[in-house]
């Protein structure tokens, strides 16, 4: 391995590790992800630029190995001898396609998605907030460009063994942690309180337990098919085999619905997976066998736990209310079906082309009719499918799917011709993965976690190394390594610029929640010179100055600050015309500087915005009956008792428009 792959593998390794690790450290996740994602485009910079310099110069062309057999042993030219695993009969004589030292291999689904890729960038300035799209393209990028590169470094079975062993072991002290601290104390992490209001379910080293706990199902293929791959050694079989149940002790005490279910659905896809390795008529069988096997761990599961008894009997009165038309009943037991209902009128708005990257949750206020329940916002519709096209329409949707059709027909074919165990075994573990996550994401948004997604990303580019053809291996030409390798130097540049501003951002927010106000602004300031979109930082700005404003006793002061402030929020509100507090923000700044009507505009829009949120409607309501506006304000103040009826304030002033209303 050269010197640049191993760093690229390091750098990408570090950053993967750290992120599951430290995950539920920080409630705003731009906390890390700051400083992870230009360290992983760094690497992937690195690696491409260097293949491009090769390319450029023309050294050497993308190879096919033959295999060549020998008695009891399999031997190329490229790679150590190695004891051959598996001699069916029928096998077809094959090749091995490595990626030189002049260019890159191109991986399944790989033109798919560096497609989806740059759709997702055009897509940024016509999204509903471009800033958003910009954090959520960078984001996918990274998934994007490790794939690749993981793909082609990782050529040889000796570097794959390595990256898996390495994430399995970081993982298992992942897992010890997180059992542990879940029964001393689960609201800590690290020695720091969290946020951990899920009922004693166990978060780990995430915040969500339904997270965490797809992080784990992802391995569990894993760790069953690498204990019949000889070539990871008896250390690697042992730690992957004492993996088995620490990792489903882990599933099972997060009581994640979607991850239990994830794992069964995973180990059933395995075996059917496996029995199409062994021929076409056991997996006939298989395809009649893997449903019952589904069905009867699911069975086991109802039968031996009482927990999942308990976390699935909701799901049992949400189809049983479904099915009788009982909407409002369902909407007080999960939020998830009123949500897809909500979402799916979202989508047929604007079908083709979607909200833009990362502007699903910002969007979906404006069409939450359904579920009711106050000041409880959904940044996610807890359902992959449906946030994709709500984002990307159906434009990136079909891109997207693409993309994943051509790495699983890849797969299925190493699958089924290959002759290596330790080739195809891996292939099945990926694609089981792949059915659990589908799975889960029916429920949830695990895609959207950076540190699963980017384990996704790892794992499928491990298993797409080793894919063979016969035939011209499929790899990109000089001048495209080239412009390829001058794209994701930009990138680079671009991750830097956007991530360091949120980074300042971040720190200011930090600063400012802890009183430190003036270096709070200080980083506000330097945020929104390197990005000018950083509405979060403007907004930060606005809440410094409004603070400023609150406490100032001097009249001619305080009407400066207040201009400064109604100036600030004005900056955010051109980026962002969505987030309550912007709106909210800037309409009790014009307030301030005198501009009623205006003040009072902005109020309303925030109250509409987040209508089922009674703070909105309560400060609105306030600022009507200054404005004696009455009428208007007993309709608004009558809506908030309706989202909170034990608030004295809303009580109080309902009663008082009441009388005052009708003594008119």
């Amino acid at each position: 391995m050269k010197l640049i792959d191993k760093i690229t593998v390091i750098l990408i390794l570090l950053v993967l590790i750290t992120g599951f690790s430290i995950y539920g450290v920080w409630e705003d996740k731009m906390m890390f992800l700051s400083l992870l994602i230009p360290v992983v485009y760094i690497a992937l910079a690195m690696w491409v630029v260097a293949a491009g310099w090769r390319a450029a110069n023309g050294r050497g062309r993308t190879s096919e190995i033959p295999c060549r057999k020998t008695e009891g042993r399999e031997q190329r030219s490229d790679d150590k001898i190695q004891r051959t695993e598996d001699r069916g009969a029928g096998r077809p004589h094959s090749f091995v396609l490595r990626p030189s030292a002049a260019g890159m291999m191109i991986p399944p689904g790989g033109i798919m998605l560096f497609l989806f890729w740059s759709y997702s960038a055009l897509m940024i300035p016509f999204s509903v907030i471009p800033y958003e799209a910009k954090i959520s393209t960078l984001r996918l990028g990274c998934y994007v460009g490790t794939y690749w590169v993981v793909a082609n470094i990782c050529s040889r079975f000796s570097r794959r063994k390595v990256v898996w062993v390495t994430l399995l072991l970081a993982l298992l002290g992942v897992a010890l942690y997180s059992l542990v601290q879940h029964k001393i104390n689960f609201d800590m992490l690290f020695g720091s309180e969290r946020y951990a209001d899920y009922g004693g379910r166990l978060g780990g080293t995430y915040i969500c337990p339904n997270h965490i706990a797809h992080l784990f199902q992802m391995w569990m293929p894993f760790c069953f098919i690498f204990l019949f791959v000889p070539q990871l050694g008896w250390f690697g079989r042992i730690c992957f085999g004492y993996a088995i149940p620490v990792f489903g002790l882990l599933i099972y005490q997060t009581q994640s619905r979607a991850g239990l279910l994830g794992a069964v659905v995973s180990v059933g896809m395995l075996f059917l997976l496996l029995m199409l390795r062994k021929s076409r008529k056991a997996f006939a069988i298989a395809l009649v066998a893997a449903p019952l096997l589904v069905v009867s761990g699911i069975g086991g599961l109802w039968a031996g736990s009482s927990m999942f008894r308990e976390r699935m009997e909701p799901v049992f009165q949400v189809l049983n209310k479904a099915m009788g038309g009982n909407w409002e009943e369902v909407a007080s037991l999960d939020f998830r079906p009123m949500t897809w209902a909500d979402a799916g009128l979202m989508i047929a708005q604007d079908p083709i082309t979607g909200y833009g990257p990362g502007n699903y949750g910002q969007s979906f206020p404006e069409f939450r009719m359904r579920w009711r329940a106050t000041r409880r916002e959904t940044v996610h519709p807890h359902n992959e499918p449906l946030e994709l096209l709500a984002e990307y329409g159906i434009v990136g949707a079909l891109l997207f799917a693409g993309a994943v059709i051509c790495f699983c027909i890849s797969l299925v074919r190493v699958i089924k011709d290959s002759d290596r165990r330790s080739y195809a075994l891996p292939a099945a573990a990926m694609l089981a993965a792949l059915a659990g996550t589908f799975v889960h994401g029916l429920f949830d948004f695990e895609l959207r976690i950076f540190p699963n997604a980017l384990m996704l990303s790892v794992l499928a580019g491990c298993a797409a190394a080793p894919t063979r053809k016969e035939g011209r291996a499929g790899s990109l030409s000089r001048w495209t390594c080239v412009l390829f390798s001058a794209f994701l130097l930009l990138a680079l540049v671009w991750s830097l610029q956007v991530m360091s501003s949120a980074g300042l951002r971040v720190r200011g927010d930090l600063l400012r929640l802890s009183g430190n106000r003036k270096q709070a602004e200080t980083l506000y300031n330097a945020a929104v010179r390197i990005d000018p979109q950083n509405w979060q930082a403007y907004l930060g700005m606005g809440q410094v100055y409004s603070h400023y404003r609150y406490y100032e006793l001097d009249a001619e002061k305080k009407t400066l600050l207040a201009q400064q402030e109604r100036d600030a929020y004005a900056r955010a509100y051109r980026h962002n015309t969505k987030k309550e507090e912007v709106v909210y923000g800037l309409g009790r700044a014009e307030l301030a500087c005198g501009n009623r009507d205006a003040g009072i505009d902005y109020l309303r829009q925030a109250a509409n915005y987040r209508r089922f949120n009674d703070f909105y409607w309560r400060k609105l309501g306030i600022e009507l009956r200054k404005a004696e506006l009455y009428e208007e304000a007993r309709e608004v103040f009558e809506h908030a008792y309706s989202l909170d009826r034990s608030n004295p304030t809303v009580r109080a002033n309902l009663k008082w428009l009441k009388k005052h209303v009708a003594a008119e």
